[in-house]
């Protein structure tokens, strides 16, 4: 059975080492092209975790695996790294217009788009391709984007730790153990993770060990949870901009190379505090910014409004019009 065509490719890193950031940043883009009656094509890895499917689908799209892909209308999304050569190639000659998430500033030739949506982010795209750089084009779920000022309490009493459904690089019980040795008996420790996560027992028999912890598995619906939080200790992809959105003082702690624009800029810009790279992590720093912060309500006030300030949460929809439009440019002179 032929499949129906689309408007639009949208090829996804959904493999466990990669996170959910893909997953969910492609999930909100295509929501924002599907209301302006675009058909989106989700096209997953091969060894994808099972859930990834699921999740497309209910919300609504269809959802295929590796080789044998329709001609878009309009163009190819790639929200993934690392392509192999022949999927490269097999993208580029079926499809009008190339659109990348350029995370890691790579700037390839073969895309005609280039997305980064890291706060500070500067356009350094060639006068050939686009660019969609900067905060302007970050992507939030819109459940993160609340019209309401987020309240600064005078006194730290919760505080959530939250490195992603996976968190491949431990730093999950790096932070427990940072905290550990903290003075924070008076204060409820949320640590958030998925069951699936690579380090799960780890994490379950450490939270186990303090009184004061509680392990929250595969929550449904983290804007809720972090608006009740004081503070938020996490890793910098999509979960920095979310917490950011909502208006949530936090420290983020790098965990991987394509994060490190998006920390970096939003910490220069007062969005948050940057603790280091997970791999040569300073301890004793990270302990140090959790006691500054508790103990300058001021200090966590000024951020919370800096941080919505700089995520409007409109970055999607932004990049769904002027994909439109291009595309329908592109159409009316005939390229």
């Amino acid at each position: 059975m032929s499949l129906p065509q689309y408007d639009w490719l949208i090829r996804v890193g959904s493999k466990a080492s990669a996170g959910g950031g893909h997953v969910f940043r492609s999930q909100v883009l295509a929501e924002c092209l599907k209301k302006q009656s675009q058909k989106c094509l989700i096209v997953l890895d091969e060894d994808t975790l099972p859930c990834w499917a699921d999740f497309f689908r209910d919300h609504d799209f269809d959802v295929i695996f590796g080789g044998g892909l329709p001609v878009p209308k309009s163009g190819t999304i790639i929200d993934r790294y690392e392509l192999s050569v022949n999927e490269l190639q097999a993208l580029s000659e079926q499809s009008p217009l190339m659109v990348l998430f350029d995370d890691l500033n790579a700037h390839p030739d073969w895309a005609h788009v280039l997305v980064n949506g890291a706060p500070g982010a500067i356009d350094e795209t060639s006068s050939a391709q686009v660019g969609l750089i900067g905060n302007t084009y970050s992507v939030v779920n819109p459940r993160f984007c609340r019209t309401e000022a987020y309240v600064v309490a005078k006194d730290v009493s919760r505080i959530i730790v939250t490195f992603g459904m996976v968190d491949s690089k431990n730093a999950t019980c790096k932070t427990i153990e940072i905290l550990s040795q903290l003075s924070m008996q008076k204060i409820q420790i949320f640590v958030v993770m998925s069951r699936s996560a690579k380090h799960y027992e780890q994490v379950v028999e450490m939270v186990s060990r303090l009184a004061n912890a509680e392990l929250v598995v595969d929550c449904d619906d983290m804007s809720v949870l972090m608006l009740g939080s004081d503070l938020v200790i996490g890793g910098g992809g999509v979960s920095l901009l979310e917490r950011m959105a909502l208006g949530v003082p936090s420290i983020t702690v790098c965990l991987a190379d394509n994060q490190v624009a998006n920390v970096r800029g939003s910490a220069s810009m007062g969005g948050t505090l940057f603790a280091g790279v997970i791999g040569s992590l300073d301890g004793a720093k990270l302990a140090s910014q959790v006691e500054r912060l508790m103990a300058d309500d001021k200090g966590r006030q000024m951020m919370s409004n800096k941080a919505r300030l700089i995520i409007d949460g409109d970055g999607a929809k932004r990049i769904a019009d002027r994909l439109i439009s291009i595309t329908n440019n592109n159409k009316s002179n005939g390229e």
